[in-house]
């Protein structure tokens, strides 16, 4: 899907292309808009074009810092002003440009922290606040005026601003010594986490100027899961009547991650309790046997049984409950391989994959980019949907999901209600306030909501898919030219796709699929991939002493949360039972 001419990012620079400005420009394109090549020549000042100003190459070069010459025609607030080093010619050349409003750049020891400041809505207003870790090394600190509104500093240092009064109002100065290229390959998700501050400045100022041009979620979505607990009026620490009671109070669906190895233990009278709440609970597959890592096995057909066993214990847990099972999992210990991934994509019955990390503990290196990683969900194995979720610890990291579209979907485990609800209310009430339009839908569709979309021009649509099935609204008041887009393997052999139930025509690529639909009328709309069927999996025949061995760490793993978790003074003895039996959960 390309990008209307106008609404492209163009970048001025002397010289050869700094990395850092073809890094921009790949950015520009993951954001679905177009990106011109680095120039030594102005761009027209055509609707909906931006303007990445390389202060270094400009300054070294001698090029006039009058804006009004060097960028005829651009009001201030489409123009980014990337300074890239602290050398006296950028700093004079800065000074210049800012009429004296930016008044020194410093190479500067950053903290390990960067602190994001008041943003407005639509260009970064989801990471107003926020406080990232930041990678240890140099910053290139900008010393302004108080015409200014500091935008990210690290250590009191100011590292992005705008400029708030002047000749030189709504200039946006960018001080970033090392770029992050999207196209970078990733070998742990922590290679980027450090080093969002040479990125989401560029993101959200492609959003501020481009606004609905560029990708977005139009979804605000929030959620909990809770691994592992029986379905019972209390387990452990956590009592569910009151803890479902707060979340119809406060707006929250709650899905617990169920262990299908407990089907036949859910008694009738507590399924009941639970089978009338279904605005505010839902039970998701977590894992099979829920032994040690056994989603973290190699061997497909092992896998394969695994999820047939998994999927035929929930429906016979359906069958005498009526609770329904929702098409998803969560892996044990959140432990997974590339294969359980590839497994995954292929099984019909379950959907996407929800863990607090996306890269699978035998990740192969070189095969996942940053880009990769900068989305609503990740689908860069085998096309299998992973949708992150976040441990209360790493509750600072949700600001910068939600700037990605993706959910905010906190996870805990019974010990998290040790002192009742309250933690969890005012974690809540904490996301509104940040975020006051948060919705807390079902998972499966909290699931099948996500995704990027954009609109190119009046009248046209485009859909990034990430999932097996998308549920979207298409806007009226007419019909809507919409194309949909779905990052695909090419090895991963695909049945068909369908609209609203109906089959449709689709463009197979190396790299996904696309579908045109020219007329697509207002409203609501389901589309959905239909994979070809995995081969059968072989039967589920664990041995005598397997199932006593899997039997005997549930219960061990029970008598944990119910006696031992319950008491403070006697969890370090639990944690230390876990250790010596090696059991995780």
């Amino acid at each position: 899907m390309s990008a209307t001419p106008a609404q492209t990012l163009h970048s001025l620079c002397r010289g050869e292309p700094d990395p850092a400005l073809l890094a921009a420009a790949g950015w520009a394109r993951h954001l679905g808009l177009a990106a011109a090549s680095p120039s030594e020549l102005p761009p027209p000042a055509a609707a909906g074009a931006s303007l990445l100003l390389d202060a270094t190459s400009l300054a070294a070069a001698g090029a006039t810092p009058d804006l009004s010459r060097l960028a005829p025609g651009f009001p201030a607030e489409r123009l980014l002003l990337l300074v890239r080093d602290a050398s006296p010619p950028t700093l004079n050349w800065i000074r210049a440009a800012t009429h004296g409003v930016v008044s020194g750049v410093a190479t500067a020891t950053g903290g390990d922290q960067m602190q994001f400041h008041a943003l407005p809505a639509g260009a970064g207003g989801e990471l107003s606040g926020a406080s990232l870790p930041r990678d240890p090394g140099p910053a290139l600190a900008l010393t302004h005026s108080a015409a200014t509104a500091s935008l990210l500093s690290t250590a009191d240092h100011t590292l992005w601003l705008r400029i708030t009064a002047g000749p030189a109002a709504g200039l946006l100065v960018w001080s970033c010594p090392e770029s992050l290229n999207p196209e970078q390959r990733i070998t742990e998700e922590r290679e980027i986490e450090g080093r969002l501050d040479a990125v989401l400045p560029l993101l959200c100022f492609l959003r501020g100027v481009h606004g609905a041009a560029c990708w977005y979620n139009p979804h605000q979505h929030l959620g909990i899961i809770i691994d592992d607990p029986l379905l019972e009026p209390r387990y452990g620490c956590l009592d569910f009547t009151a803890l479902l009671a707060v979340s119809r109070r406060i707006g929250l669906h709650v899905t617990l991650a169920f262990i299908p190895w407990n089907a036949t233990r859910t008694k009738a009278n507590a399924a009941a309790s639970f089978r009338q709440q279904p605005d505010v609970f839902s039970l998701c597959l977590h894992g099979c046997d829920h032994t040690a890592a056994e989603y973290a096995a190699t061997d497909p057909e092992l896998l394969r049984t695994l999820n047939a066993e998994a999927l035929r214990r929930m429906a016979a847990h359906t069958e005498r409950t009526s609770l329904p099972t929702q098409p998803l999992m969560v892996c044990p210990q959140e432990r997974f391989s590339r294969a359980a991934l590839a497994t995954l994509a292929r099984e019909p019955g379950i959907e996407a994959v929800v863990n607090s990390r996306f890269l699978p503990r035998d990740h192969q290196a070189g095969t996942v980019t940053a880009a990769d990683l900068l989305r609503p969900a990740f689908i860069a194995y085998d096309g299998c949907t992973l949708i992150k979720r976040f441990y209360p610890q790493d509750a600072r990291k949700i600001p910068v999901a939600r700037f990605l579209g993706q959910p905010a979907l906190l996870v805990e485990h019974h010990g998290y209600f040790r002192s009742g609800t309250g933690a969890l209310e005012q974690e809540i009430h904490r996301l509104r306030a940040a975020e006051p339009g948060l919705t807390s839908p079902p998972i499966a569709d909290l699931v099948r909501q996500t995704h990027w979309r954009r609109i190119p021009a009046p009248g046209q649509l485009e859909l990034l898919v990430l999932t097996r099935r998308l549920d979207f609204h298409v806007d009226g008041p007419g019909p809507t030219q919409v194309t949909l887009c779905r990052p695909l393997n090419p090895d991963l052999d695909l049945d068909g796709v369908r609209l609203d139930g109906r089959e449709v025509a689709f463009q197979r690529t190396k790299t996904g699929l696309t579908v045109h639909l020219p007329h697509l009328p207002p409203g609501e709309h389901r589309f959905e991939l239909r994979f070809a069927p995995p081969p059968a999996a072989r039967p589920y025949q664990p041995s005598v002493t397997q199932r006593a061995g899997i039997a005997a760490r549930r219960r061990a793993s029970e008598f944990r949360d119910r006696v031992l978790a319950r008491e403070v003074g006697l969890l370090g003895l639990a944690q230390h039972v876990v250790r010596v039996l090696r059991l995780r959960g």
